[in-house]
């Protein structure tokens, strides 16, 4: 019986080998959605608990994206908004942090940043890939309405040839009678380099 083992074994070790390496191909891209499924339902739930929200889209789209693809040194643009959910919003001070390599930076400011009426900061440190952005409302009258989605900035610039992740570094958002801080979901945007670029 052991003999007839040893002699199977040897006979179809090239099949068991194959085996092997197929069960490890096929575990890794398992193993890489799995643990991206398993992000998506914690930052899902993170947004579910929070005051307010940011979120990134593709430039000129509101529907929020986690993931997107850029061509190697190419230009390209994504958008930042602000979700006020049921909150207030009266300032917000907002660092940015980009891909290591990206260049050409550039932060313009959005439509719905313009109802802050004092900038105190909107610089761009092209040696850190960073942005920093920072607004206030001083008025007698607040602002009027809660719950809109704000486009605070457009960024845009050249990707690098690595892939890797756009992030929000500091998020400190306050509203009238809320202290010090309202709470806020920061959103993590993965990017591929590809030769097409394109949402998810």
């Amino acid at each position: 019986m052991m003999s007839y083992m040893q002699n199977f074994l040897t006979e179809h070790k090239k099949l068991f080998a194959f085996l092997v390496i197929l069960a490890i191909v096929i575990a890794i891209p398992i193993t890489v959605f799995v643990s991206q499924q398993q992000q998506q339902i914690r930052q899902h739930a993170q947004q579910a608990t929070t005051e307010t929200s940011l979120y990134f889209t593709t430039s000129g789209d509101q529907k929020p994206i986690e993931t997107i693809s850029f061509v190697s040194n190419q230009q390209h643009s994504i958008d930042l908004y602000l979700d006020e959910k049921q909150v207030n919003v009266s300032t917000f001070n907002i660092l940015i942090l980009l891909g290591r390599d990206f260049t050409d930076i550039k932060a313009t400011e959005g439509e719905g940043a313009e109802k802050f009426s004092n900038l105190l900061s909107l610089n761009v440190d092209q040696a850190f890939q960073a942005v920093e952005f920072k607004k206030l409302h001083i008025s007698e009258k607040p602002l009027e309405t809660i719950g809109r989605k704000l486009h605070l900035l457009t960024l845009t610039f050249k990707a690098g040839g690595s892939p890797g992740n756009i992030g929000i570094a500091t998020a400190e958002i306050t509203s009238p009678g809320k202290s010090p801080f309202v709470t806020v979901s920061k959103p993590t945007l993965s990017y591929t380099i590809g030769s097409t670029a394109g949402g998810p």
